[in-house]
């Protein structure tokens, strides 16, 4: 298949805040590889015994054809960025033979060529390679940059290469980029007073500066220009305490991701002797309409955490109230560029994208009763056989960095959810790391 740069499908397209955010980025020569490196989201798969090119390359061929957001390039027009979807992808399926090396040379050849960072301004911004081994099985490397892709997007993106591989149907039709652009800006003008009035009531009166991390060793913001080395902590509960939180969990009536929540955000407080902090969720997909989307549509909403001395069950149940109102008040132009809220970040020393709390792999309250979404659970943490194919995780670098300076990230494991932190190597210790974790546990009272 011949693969073109020369004609456009559409004329130039608007873009969205988030996407101008990037380009803003790719274009600043300040900007940190750590962030490039973040916004390079990557993922591998060993195959064995192996996957014919043939077959990669009609699936890749259907999959790019079915989401433009796979063949999106940002071009400047008359000093405005606007989308271009091209009419094929730039390079298709690419092919690399790697069979002359040793196992170690193979691995050491992989993980730099899927190191490099990509930018918004990278072309493509989506990449798939497979790397020949061998006897060892092939390796399937995807690489695809943050400004068309968001981790509701991947598990569509693979549960859709896999149907093309297995010749599978997949029904309905993927909205374009324009249909994405077009449903953004009627949601941000939807309710939009109301949606001010319900954000200005639940974060302002800013709360003060948290003085710890970077903050406290007088080090600037977390930003694109100061994104760089992260440092992690798995597993902050044993596995008795993580069965031992599913069973308080049930007996309050609260869900495991609010009491880790509160328990996070009481830590936080303690650390910093404050009583007040702003934590960031990650919201997800809510709407139907975008369901078979594959591009950035998730939404970021916050919370002012108030550590007032009541019991764990009564703030665990104001914080999962507070999440739950977030949904239908987001997106809100309050937080757009001279918004009401961004303006009073701007003039306050208050952080925004300072703490996270995210659960993994759940990111989308849209049900689904796809096999493709347990084969995509089971393909990231163990083999998986389809056929006489087998499928294991390759693990790639960059896979623990995070645009936010400190990250209590929720995964699920076999015997229930547990948690593990991630923060900005500059701002925290391995073992200031070890003491949130310990006030983390303290707080669930396991």
């Amino acid at each position: 298949m011949a693969y073109t740069l020369e004609k456009p499908l559409t004329a130039t397209l608007p873009i969205s805040v988030y996407q101008q955010a990037m380009i803003e980025a790719a274009c600043d020569p300040g900007t940190s590889v750590g962030y490039h490196q973040h916004m390079t989201i990557r993922w591998g798969f060993r195959i064995r015994p192996g996957l014919p090119a043939r077959t990669l390359r009609r699936a890749f061929g259907k999959l790019v054809a079915r989401h433009e957001s796979l063949r999106l390039r940002f071009v400047e027009r008359k000093g405005v960025w606007k989308a271009e979807v091209l009419v094929d992808h730039p390079t298709g399926v690419i092919v690399e033979d790697l069979t002359n090396l040793d196992e170690a040379a193979q691995k050491a050849t992989i993980i730099a060529r899927a190191g490099a960072p990509m930018t918004a301004l990278s072309e493509p911004m989506f990449e798939m390679i497979i790397f020949r081994c061998g006897k060892g099985g092939d390796v399937l490397v995807t690489r695809v940059h943050h400004a068309i892709i968001d981790g509701y997007s991947v598990k569509l993106l693979i549960e859709d290469l896999l149907k093309f591989i297995l010749s599978m149907p997949i029904g309905g039709s993927a909205p374009s980029h324009n249909e994405y652009i077009i449903h953004s800006q009627k949601r941000l003008g939807e309710r939009a007073e109301e949606k001010e009035t319900f954000w200005k009531a639940q974060l302002l009166p800013l709360p003060e500066e948290l003085n710890i991390g970077r903050y406290a060793k007088g080090l600037p913001a977390y930003g694109p220009r100061t994104v760089g080395s992260s440092i992690r902590l798995d597993g902050i509960l044993s596995f008795t305490q993580v069965l031992e939180l599913e069973r308080k969990a049930k007996e309050i009536g609260q869900s495991v991701f609010s009491l880790y929540c509160t328990a996070f955000s009481e830590a936080i407080c303690e650390l910093a002797n404050r009583n007040e902090v702003l934590m960031n969720y990650v919201m997800g997909r809510h709407d139907r309409e975008m369901s078979r989307f594959v591009g950035v549509n998730v939404d970021l909403g916050m919370v002012k955490y108030t550590s007032d001395g009541s019991s764990l069950v009564e703030r665990a149940k104001r914080v999962s109230h507070s999440i739950s109102k977030m949904s239908p008040n987001l997106p809100s132009t309050t937080f757009l560029p001279g918004g009401v809220l961004d303006k009073a970040f701007s003039t306050s020393r208050t952080q925004r994208r300072r703490f996270l709390v995210h659960q993994a792999n759940v990111v989308s309250k849209l049900p689904t009763s796809s096999p493709f979404n347990k084969i995509f659970h089971t393909a990231m943490h163990s083999a998986l056989s389809l056929g006489h194919v087998s499928l294991e995780r390759f693990d790639l670098p960059g896979e623990s960095e995070t645009e936010f300076e400190l990250y209590l990230l929720i995964e699920p494991q076999k015997e229930g959810l547990n948690a593990n932190l991630i923060a900005d190597s500059e701002g925290y210790s391995q073992t200031e790391l070890r003491d949130i974790a310990h006030a983390v546990v303290r707080q669930l009272g396991l």
